[in-house]
């Protein structure tokens, strides 16, 4: 896929999600939502869409990260694929479940 295509395509998800907000202010003043369900559906709309778009980036690295790894295949290399966030998640995980008694201070 094409820069120019790849800019489109991102273009047009961010007028969808333009056209969505609108939507959701249209039904919150249709509705005459108060404050506090306000506050909760504008919560879960911007989370929702921080989501959205750090799953997209991460979606528009992998064609390179396979035309890397194919090429590293073909060049008779060793292949390892690391996710720094699930090395992370894990250790905060093990550190939880290791008791501060059993803990080396330094």
């Amino acid at each position: 896929m094409s820069f120019i295509s790849e800019l489109w395509q991102w273009h047009c998800l961010c007028l969808q999600w333009v056209e969505a907000r609108e939507k959701f202010e249209a039904a919150a003043n249709l509705i005459d939502a108060e404050h506090r369900m306000r506050k909760t559906m504008w919560g879960q709309f911007w989370s929702a869409h921080q989501r959205f778009f750090k799953y997209l980036c991460i979606s528009a690295k992998v064609h390179h990260c396979v035309h890397l790894a194919d090429e590293a295949v073909r060049s008779g290399k060793v292949l390892i694929l690391f996710d720094i966030f699930v090395y992370l998640l894990t250790m905060m995980q093990m550190m939880h479940n290791v008791s501060s008694h059993n803990l080396i201070r330094i």
